[in-house]
């Protein structure tokens, strides 16, 4: 029995990485699987007194809940992910160092299994064979490339989720390994990076997440390259788009967005190219304010339809709601944590948790080091605008970046125990010569 607990404490170390994989339960499939709350029960993780006292908020909220629209399985799968996008940050900060060199290797080994996976499904020779069993334990999952410009999705649900993790991991690894991404060796990295979002994952979100990143270096010195950088892709953009008969989606939504407008409303256009995001996360912002209590966690599956109706956007002019239920509007839960915050808590309930994350967000040494200002702006990113409802791989990064930063950044010795991925070494030429420490 011992020996089956601490192998399940080992595994934990990589399914923290790959929330979308999941244990068939009675209980419907579960797309963002709690293994992050399940990794944080721990004698390390030590959580802050505003997050115990949200946390307990939120659970008369969903009782609430519970007894006012009798869904107790979506009211405790709604609490739950609340938890498992926040507790994994506590489990993290608190660690010690070799609990920390053991997070990387599994985030390194899971990194690097998403890109063999994916560029083995893009290739077209995945065995349908394998495919019926993966279905099992990954939502969604397909051994072919998408239609619509998609790419390939690997171990995450969708090529947008898997565009989220890749770049997370890939950020804090150049963190670790101190490679500016404006240096010679960077920019290489960076063109691998991109490459690969454009011909294996082809997602949108891969081509904001990369760009978000890349906002965190930006200073005087950096300016230039990183113009460069974005002109670089508007005319890659302009060339593949119009060439090529299968444009990555990335590629078509960034022409769309600054070459052509299929409409006189330019609102109108970028609401579309969003599917559900932009209005869902739009929705949540206003009813919040509205409601300072929100609607209750859990209730999102009423609150959010009274919420889309008070936008005043007509829902039969955006194409998503259009082609998944005749142009009206069906319960959508907001894309953002923040905006979900919005709607369930309230602003209130919103400002309470973000007291929980005070002191952490404050703290200067993660502000004048360029790597921690970059993880932190794609944090916020996903916080506030595009992002997965319980989805731990934002938070967990963070925490790797905050103790790499403030307690780890200088261990050599520790480093050099993890095995490096091919061009990452310690000997950067960043441009902005600054060290892990700030």
């Amino acid at each position: 029995m011992n020996r089956l607990v601490a192998l399940f404490k080992s595994a934990l170390y990589y399914l923290l990485f790959v929330p979308n994989v999941f244990v068939p339960l009675p209980v419907g499939r579960i797309e963002t699987f709690p293994w992050a709350t399940f990794f944080a029960i721990d004698k390390r993780t030590t959580l802050q007194f505003f997050y115990i006292l949200i946390m307990v908020l939120f659970g008369i909220s969903a009782v609430y809940s519970w007894l006012s629209y009798g869904d107790p399985i979506s009211v405790l799968r709604s609490y739950l992910a609340l938890i498992n996008a926040s507790i994994i940050f506590f489990r993290i900060i608190n660690t010690d160092e070799e609990d920390y060199l053991r997070i990387v290797r599994a985030m390194l080994t899971i990194f690097s299994l998403q890109v063999a996976l994916s560029l083995w499904q893009r290739s077209g020779t995945f065995p349908a064979l394998f495919t019926q069993y993966f279905e099992i334990f990954i939502p969604r999952f397909t051994d072919n490339t998408l239609e619509g410009g998609r790419g390939v999705a690997g171990f995450y649900a969708e090529p947008a989720y898997a565009g989220m993790a890749v770049h997370y991991f890939f950020a804090f690894l150049m963190l670790y390994a101190n490679i500016h991404p404006f240096s010679r060796k960077g920019l290489a990295l960076i063109s691998v990076l991109l490459f690969y979002d454009l011909t294996v994952s082809r997602s949108a979100t891969d081509i904001a997440m990369l760009a978000v990143f890349l906002v965190g270096f930006i200073n005087r010195k950096t300016l230039v390259p990183a113009l460069l950088f974005v002109g670089s892709v508007l005319a890659l953009t302009i060339w593949y788009v119009e060439e090529a008969n299968d444009p990555p989606r990335s590629l078509q939504l960034v022409y769309n967005l600054f070459f052509t407008f299929e409409t006189d409303d330019p609102y109108l256009t970028i609401l579309n190219e969003s599917g559900f995001r932009l209005v869902s996360m739009y929705s949540g912002y206003a009813y919040g304010i509205l409601h300072p209590l929100g609607g209750g966690v859990g209730a999102w599956p009423v609150t959010s339809l009274v919420a889309l109706e008070a936008t005043g956007v007509n829902p039969y002019e955006l194409y998503y709601y259009l082609e998944a239920n005749e142009g009206f509007f069906y319960p959508t839960r907001p894309s953002s944590f923040a905006s979900d915050l919005f709607l369930e808590a309230g602003v209130v309930g919103f400002i309470l948790y973000m007291m929980a994350f005070g002191n952490y967000l404050r703290l200067r040494q993660f502000y004048v080091n360029p790597f921690g200002r970059a993880i932190l702006v794609m944090f916020l990113f996903n916080f506030f605008l595009l992002g997965t409802i319980g989805d731990p791989i934002p938070a967990a990064i963070l925490g790797l970046a905050y103790v790499a930063i403030t307690r780890f950044g200088a261990a050599g010795e520790a480093r050099a125990e993890l095995p490096k991925p091919d061009g990452l070494d310690e000997s950067p030429e960043p441009p902005e010569p600054q060290t892990h420490g700030g």
